[in-house]
């Protein structure tokens, strides 16, 4: 997905994908706990361990899921979700 990291720069924040990020934020919340995880629905599911505030994404993979920490500083974190289409 490197080609894609390109594709913002220079970009305005009223950017149609911008939004797209913009409006899935907004339309986050918490669902409950699943053990001692917080579970909330967004853009994906999303774990938090409250205690060492570390955040899991579940997303698919190759048509099965998968949990993995989610890395805020990676753009690939965020563009197979919001710029794939």
């Amino acid at each position: 997905m490197a080609w894609l990291k390109g594709n913002l720069k220079g970009k305005s924040l009223n950017a149609p994908s911008f939004a797209k990020i913009d409006n899935a934020i907004n339309n986050t919340y918490y669902i409950g706990n699943v053990g001692r995880y917080e579970l909330f629905q967004g853009p994906y599911l999303t774990l938090v361990d409250p205690n060492t505030d570390i955040i899991y994404f579940y997303t698919l993979a190759y048509l099965t899921g998968a949990i993995g920490k989610a890395d805020m500083n990676s753009p690939d974190t965020f563009v197979p979700m919001y710029f794939a289409d």
